[in-house]
């Protein structure tokens, strides 16, 4: 996306960025910020800021955040980790044991039915034909099928 961007330098650390679109962009590489607002929530330069930093032949890396650095890595990392047993090892305390809510019947006569959607068709009160498994048929000639399901 770089490459279809145009950074144009407006002074200080401030760039005008015009992409391939003609879309005007502003990127500021001292606040590290785009007004498409990628740059600021990944912490990551955009296309943007980095069609602004390839044209002022600059170091990317001193661009992205701290935290996706190797020094803030090892930082986090520095305190030993001690490992945890199996938890068929872990003391058995039973303390503050979570119970399941009680079930509480609510008053009124429940739905049968489901809520329908504004702007959806209502339901037909035609009875829906249920499928006959290949076991309930075995045995029985079609006529014999034919007629049981078409008596009303």
């Amino acid at each position: 996306m770089a490459r279809l961007c145009h950074a144009k330098w407006a002074g200080g650390f401030i760039f005008q960025v015009t992409t391939y679109t003609q879309d005007q962009l502003v990127v500021n590489l001292g606040d590290r910020c785009c007004s498409c607002r990628q740059f600021q929530l990944s912490g990551i330069p955009c296309g943007h800021a980095l069609a602004c930093i390839y044209s002022r032949n600059l170091n990317v890396y001193e661009y992205v955040d701290s935290f996706y650095k190797k020094e803030s890595y090892e930082k986090t990392y520095a305190p030993i980790i001690y490992p945890m047993p199996h938890p068929d090892r872990w003391p058995n305390v039973r303390q503050n044991v979570i119970l399941p809510s009680l079930f509480k019947q609510m008053p009124g006569k429940p739905k049968k039915a489901r809520r329908r959607e504004a702007g959806e068709p209502p339901a037909t009160n035609e009875p829906r034909t249920k499928a006959r498994s290949p076991k309930l048929l075995k045995g029985r000639s079609f006529h014999a099928i034919s007629s049981t399901t078409t008596q009303t």
